[in-house]
């Protein structure tokens, strides 16, 4: 992202970069697309051409260090073939996030799920596949959840979440039990939004907005995932990350607080003990 925000400032075209530095029109854009990493030479030439501050080619190698080391959810096996493709990424930015704005109005956010409840769901959007796909894909949603110890979880849940019964009542039990513990978390915000606030902008379905620490070097607007039917879309401009973030603040502030939050699960789960 940053090499494309370079770039873009100099006003230059991915192909006369390449023309420039004798390079093909694809060997400068697999490098903003995530195709492959560049190399300490290829690194001072791009920096060059682009006439970058002083001191980014040495914090841009830098990071080149940091993205060969994989993540633990590489340690897996390929981390798509838990989700659409480039799912890997998603998770690699989600653990490297400061501060996550969840908006989930059909089902319980993964983040938020117990393994029973997470099991079901896979296995409902995966038919497909066999249970140890189903068994390993639901170990990685559940480690995922370490994420709780560095970043700022706030997650808004559509009213239909909560009553979904995606399996027996006994595991939408558990589930909502759960939630009322993360409720107590100091990271976590739960909000419900529900069902009499009428239509909203969040009738387009979920999202997830992810912020990063504060880099000084980099004006970094964070990312927007949305994960559909066969893959998934990301946004990462200022305007489409700005956009979504107002967003998210419109449902938390049609969603009731925290404390009606609580009520409300209380009340769905005595109704699943009816």
């Amino acid at each position: 992202m940053e090499l494309q925000q370079l770039r873009t400032a100099r006003g230059l075209k991915l192909s006369t970069v390449g023309t420039e530095l004798g390079w093909s029109k694809s060997k400068a854009g697999h490098f903003e697309t995530e195709e492959r990493l560049p190399s300490y030479e290829d690194l001072e030439k791009l920096t060059s051409l682009y006439r970058a501050p002083e001191g980014r080619l040495e914090v841009l190698w830098q990071r080149v260090g940091i993205a060969q080391r994989p993540g633990w959810w590489e340690d897996q096996g390929s981390p798509d073939q838990y989700g659409p493709a480039n799912f890997g990424r998603f998770v690699g930015l989600e653990q490297g996030a400061e501060q996550l704005l969840i908006w989930e109005p059909f089902v319980v956010s993964g983040l938020l799920q117990t393994q029973d409840y997470a099991w079901a769901i896979i296995r409902a959007l995966s038919p497909d596949q066999p249970e140890v796909v189903i068994d390993d894909r639901t170990a990685l949603r559940m480690r995922r959840q370490a994420v709780f110890d560095v970043a700022r979880v706030h997650v808004v849940l559509g009213e239909g979440a909560l009553r979904l019964l995606v399996a027996d009542p006994a595991v939408m039990r558990s589930q909502l039990s759960r939630l009322e513990e993360l409720l107590g978390h100091p990271n976590i915000t739960i909000q419900v939004l529900p069902y009499s606030t009428g239509p909203h902008p969040g009738l387009h379905g979920p999202f997830t907005v992810m912020a990063f620490p504060d880099d000084p070097q980099l004006a970094d607007p964070g990312v927007v995932y949305h994960e559909g039917l066969l893959r998934a879309s990301w946004y990462d401009t200022y305007q489409e990350v700005k956009r979504y973030t107002e967003t998210f603040a419109e449902l938390a502030d049609r969603a009731d607080k925290p404390d009606h939050t609580a009520a409300t699960i209380h009340k769905v789960i005595k109704e699943l003990s009816q």
